[in-house]
């Protein structure tokens, strides 16, 4: 049995990341020195406004380059035959997703929906509807680096299952890719600030299923 020609995904893949990286270079040109000097964005005088979007397009220029790297490699792996992840059951077509590391739409949208149910006292009746909520943080984190967040939930915080605590687990797997990273300050208080809003999430996400 042969396989269909890959080309198709390998193309979209590659195209999408040769965006991400035109993105990445006009984004260093149109930061300036901002770019290069991140700090120089907090103490101009600006307001808190400015100077939250000024971060905000300062990190999603950093990040397309990743991003770019990304679907550049998922595009060369699927055309090499690497990237073959079998058949989807649903669609019956071959997958060549198997080495994707980005999730592009989640991981720009992040969105989560939810099956909220509300009385009404007047009517004496529940009724139930969907709720969608975007820029979830925690689908964000998945959609990300796919492949090394898979390798530290196998081996990282499922072999600390016997803890009994799902929140050391992950401590310890925050903690684990934190000193992955190096030791600067930054990535311990990322990763700090990490399990804080996904625990948080977390809480919410529970608190609209009731």
């Amino acid at each position: 049995m042969s396989l269909p020609s890959p080309w198709r995904y390998s193309s979209e893949r590659c195209s999408l990341g040769l965006c991400y990286i035109g993105l990445h270079s006009w984004g260093k040109w149109a930061l300036g020195e901002y770019f290069s000097q991140p700090h120089l964005m907090l103490g101009d005088g600006a307001g808190f406004l400015l100077r939250t979007a000024r971060l905000w397009a300062w990190a999603k220029v950093h990040l397309a380059l990743y991003v770019g790297i990304f679907l550049l490699a998922d595009g060369a792996c699927a055309l090499s035959g690497a990237g073959y992840n079998g058949v989807d059951p649903r669609t019956g077509e071959v997958m060549w997703d198997g080495m994707s590391n980005v999730r592009v739409y989640l991981f720009e949208i992040g969105s989560k929906s939810f099956h909220v149910r509300e009385w009404h006292l007047s009517e004496n009746e529940e009724t139930e509807h969907c709720m969608k909520i975007f820029f979830f943080f925690q689908d964000i984190i998945q959609a990300f680096n796919m492949r090394t967040n898979q390798w530290v939930a196998n081996y990282v915080y499922k072999r600390f299952k016997f803890l009994g605590s799902k929140g050391a687990s992950q401590v310890i797997a925050l903690l684990f890719l934190s000193v992955w990273h190096g030791f600067h300050s930054g990535y311990y208080l990322t990763f700090l600030n990490e399990f804080l809003v996904i625990a948080v999430e977390t809480e919410f996400s529970s608190a609209m299923r009731v």
